[in-house]
């Protein structure tokens, strides 16, 4: 889980890392791979999870305009992973997106484009084993 910290936690390992080089960073990069395999693999079948909640507000001069929060919980079973499904369809709906001229290709944050992400996050309910989207104001 990636809570407030999650960078600072990890910053002996990203700075180890870049400060390898050559034949012997190698070495330790793998070295260091097989260690986290061992020490963070997920048991023979047990399943990964991925949780999201994400509140977002839009407030002007004190008002609240706009507060919705997304929630999902998603589980791997017996045809995917979570993290699988979460990606790889999701990148598929880009493809399709660029190849159906909805979209431009090239690299960005995210599409604008309100159709879209309406039918992503459809498309993406689906994918987990709970979904919703809750609205604050109403």
């Amino acid at each position: 889980m990636r809570l407030n910290g999650w960078s600072k936690a990890w910053r002996p390992i990203f700075d180890e890392i870049e400060k390898l080089s050559g034949f012997h960073g190698d070495e330790r990069l793998k070295e260091m791979s097989e260690k986290f395999w061992q020490e963070n693999a997920y048991a023979e079948g047990e399943p990964d999870r991925v949780v999201l909640c994400v509140s977002l507000k839009a407030e002007n001069n004190g008002s609240i305009l706009w507060h919705k929060t997304y929630v999902m919980d998603a589980y791997g079973d017996n045809e995917s992973t979570a993290m699988a499904r979460l990606v790889s369809y999701p990148v598929s709906y880009a493809i399709d997106a660029i190849l159906s001229d909805k979209m431009t290709a090239g690299v960005s944050a995210a599409t604008d484009d309100i159709d879209l992400i309406e039918e992503w996050l459809k498309k993406i309910s689906n994918l987990a084993q709970y979904c919703d989207i809750i609205d604050h104001i109403k």
